[in-house]
């Protein structure tokens, strides 16, 4: 036991980094990684596709009415929400066709996102609060 406390300690002193990640903290030499996954999800026109998800990956949700385990929102009511936004309205004249899918987007947000008719370009997206359903962001293009 004696001869292993010299090693670490100097294993230690010469790997700050590591010594804060084996002491548990975040110290100021560590760096946070983001868990990755990769799994195959729908994709458009009944297709499936391979994707590395993250904590902030879009995961699609199917419509319902009912909110997924621990969420405030359902499916349908978050595409409700982002077919109240002026810019989605606009773009759904321009683009009648068009569609939108529900997504979780992190722990506390959805993303609604609109494509073209036949699912090859997303062309519009919202993003939503979960816990208040208030509209964060909105673009087009």
């Amino acid at each position: 036991m004696r001869r292993i406390l010299p090693i670490l300690a100097c294993v230690l002193v010469l790997c700050p980094a590591s010594a804060a990640l084996a002491a548990g903290g975040g110290g100021s030499g560590a760096r946070t990684v983001a868990r990755r996954q990769t799994r195959s999800i729908p994709g458009p026109e009944g297709t499936r596709t391979t994707a590395s998800t993250s904590s902030e990956t879009p995961v699609p949700v199917p419509p319902s009415n009912t909110p997924p385990p621990g969420r405030h929102l359902s499916a349908n009511q978050v595409l409700a929400i982002a077919a109240t936004v002026s810019k989605m309205k606009a773009l759904k004249r321009e683009h009648p066709r068009s569609y939108a899918g529900a997504y979780l987007k992190g722990p506390y947000r959805w993303q609604a996102s609109y494509f073209t008719r036949g699912g090859k370009k997303e062309i519009g997206q919202v993003i939503i609060a979960d816990g208040t359903g208030s509209v964060l962001e909105a673009w087009t293009g």
